[in-house]
């Protein structure tokens, strides 16, 4: 089944590749990857969803086909939820979506299904492996509850540091090495391009310390459903599980 693609404008210019499979009139669900893919690594669940609904995917800014901008500040989570909801204009704008998320795609998501921008536009929200980095924050915090958890987890999530060093991530997520360790720890790299791996490094630099080192979540007050792999590289089951569960 070839989808059919369309180009959506996000609020600050930056155009996005979205791509859409089954019958319009169908129920929809959006699927947002994570780092470093793009939307190639739903193709194989789409295809089985498009049977029933109306299955839309797109290349997060920097990622596939979408334009690659090179500021910071424009891959800051409020910026993604913008995208997300031009998305949702684009392609729902009488009906709410069922939301499926993975990794980053999961993390930009959480603040925006407990804002109003998005309120009333998701149905459902369905999370793989991408903990809100609020949530995040907020159970490392509790780190004397669950010692050797948070440990461990802080051991999971050494690259998150790495990220921040100007230019010594970008020759790392280039290398070899990277590529086996991401295809060991189960990443898809059918459509991935080198630069899915530079770019979205900017992910990392523009939210990751500014959100847990001021963490502020709210409830969120739709149906929440999540996909916990046990054998995860980076999010241990204790975090993707319990850090969510008050909220």
């Amino acid at each position: 089944m070839t989808p059919t693609r369309r180009r959506v404008t996000a609020t600050d210019g930056v155009t996005l590749a979205v791509y859409e499979n089954g019958d319009p009139a169908a129920p929809t669900i959006v699927a947002v990857h994570g780092y470093p893919d793009n939307h190639t690594v739903w193709d194989g669940v789409a295809e089985l969803l498009a049977e029933e609904f109306h299955v839309v995917t797109y290349d997060v800014r920097g990622a596939g086909d979408s334009a690659k901008p090179s500021r910071r500040s424009a891959y800051g989570i409020p910026q993604l939820t913008d995208d997300l909801a031009a998305v949702l204009d684009a392609v729902s704008p009488d009906a709410p979506v069922h939301l499926l998320a993975h990794d980053w795609g999961s993390i930009q998501a959480w603040p925006g299904l407990a804002g109003a921008q998005l309120a009333g536009r998701i149905a459902t929200f369905t999370s793989i492996s991408g903990p809100s980095l609020e949530h995040a924050a907020l159970w490392l915090r509790r780190g004397r509850e669950h010692p050797r958890a948070a440990l461990r987890q802080l051991a999971h999530s050494y690259y998150t540091v790495l990220f921040q060093v100007p230019r010594l991530p970008e020759l790392v997520v280039r290398s070899a090495a990277t590529d086996r360790k991401l295809r060991a720890a189960g990443h898809n790299h059918a459509g991935r391009h080198v630069d899915d791996k530079v770019n979205g490094v900017m992910l990392y630099r523009a939210n990751m310390f500014g959100s847990v080192g001021r963490p502020h979540p709210r409830p969120v007050q739709i149906p929440v459903q999540l996909i916990v792999p046990e054998d995860d590289a980076f999010v241990t089951p204790q975090l993707a599980i319990e850090a969510a569960e008050p909220w």
